[in-house]
């Protein structure tokens, strides 16, 4: 479970360094979500309760009845909660003015080192991800499908796991031999220098001349994707 979030800021700022007692945002979607819809049992139970009694009083009551509002109140709170537990629909942000993208440096599955430097002079999806991430998993496709079609063009797709494990990542990828780009592992200085990632999938876009040019939060269709990558790789 995600929630989409539009990029605005006018320019990177630093991130909160994330430690391992912290929630992940798919595990505080989930007590976010669960919280909400215990919100609105509540109120139907407390709703109809009130309901029940109103009904059982026989007694005759001049001038306004307060309990006249319960109805409209119940009906707005559960309509409130109800949007609360609808996930946001994937925004496409295009980021304006020279958002140079920062420089980082991480290790890929066997251990080699891996730099922004090296992905220089092309177009880069830096996707951050994780394995236990429902949304991630079902963007992979899109991102191969990508690198097939545009990596002879000057593109190519970064994976940045945000495991904690290492070796759940390394079993997640071993398990599947269509994934045609590097994985890399990520850790909380590249989330900094990112301005912190607190929503996962996110999806940078980075064109050829090192620029941030799109982001995206949540499941992002593949034909969205495609679209900024073409605009970036027409871009000298």
């Amino acid at each position: 479970l995600q929630l989409s979030l539009e990029f605005t800021q006018p320019r990177f700022t630093a991130g909160v360094r994330k430690t391992k007692y912290e929630f992940r945002s798919g595990y505080f979607e989930i007590l976010r979500r669960s919280a909400t819809l215990i919100v609105i049992v509540i109120v139907i139970v407390m709703h109809q309760k009130l309901k029940e009694t109103e009904e059982t009083m026989a007694s005759e009551e001049s001038g306004f009845n307060w309990r006249s509002l319960t109805g409209p109140f119940a009906t707005v709170l559960v309509l409130i909660g109800i949007m609360a537990l609808i996930t946001p629909q994937e925004r496409e942000a295009r980021l304006e003015g020279d958002l140079e993208s920062p420089i980082w440096e991480l290790k890929d599955l066997e251990g080699n080192v891996v730099r922004s430097s090296d992905f220089e002079g092309k177009a880069v999806a830096l996707d951050f991800w994780a394995t236990w991430c429902g949304p991630c998993i079902q963007e992979i496709p899109s991102f191969i499908e990508l690198q097939k079609r545009y990596a002879d063009a000057g593109f190519t797709v970064v994976g940045v796991a945000l495991d904690d494990n290492p070796q759940v990542v390394q079993r997640f990828v071993s398990r599947r031999d269509d994934i045609n780009y590097p994985i890399l592992f990520g850790d909380a200085k590249i989330q900094a220098a990112f301005g912190g990632v607190p929503f996962l999938p996110t999806t940078y876009l980075i064109g050829k001349d090192g620029k941030v040019a799109f982001k995206h939060v949540g499941l992002t269709p593949e034909a969205t994707l495609e679209k900024n990558i073409e605009e970036l790789l027409a871009t000298e």
